[in-house]
C-alpha cells in the first residue's frame, strides 16, 4: 500500500495577525537564529497568500 506524505506548510495557517505575531515570538523565544529566519519567511509567504486570496475574491 502506497502512502502519500505532503510536506507540512505552517504559513497556510497564519491567517490572523496574532497567529503570525505568536509564530514570530515562539521563533524568538527559542533563540535559534536559523529558525527566525524561517518565521519570518513563514510570515513573507503567509502575507502573499493573503493578497492573493483578497484579489482572487
Amino acid at each position: 500500500m502506497k502512502v502519500n506524505i505532503r510536506k507540512f506548510e505552517v504559513y497556510r495557517y497564519l491567517d490572523s495577525e496574532e497567529m503570525l505575531q505568536g509564530h514570530l515570538e515562539e521563533a524568538f523565544n527559542d533563540g535559534d537564529p536559523r529558525l527566525i529566519l524561517l518565521a519570518l519567511d513563514d510570515i513573507a509567504k503567509a502575507k502573499g497568500m493573503s493578497k492573493l486570496a483578497e484579489k482572487s475574491g
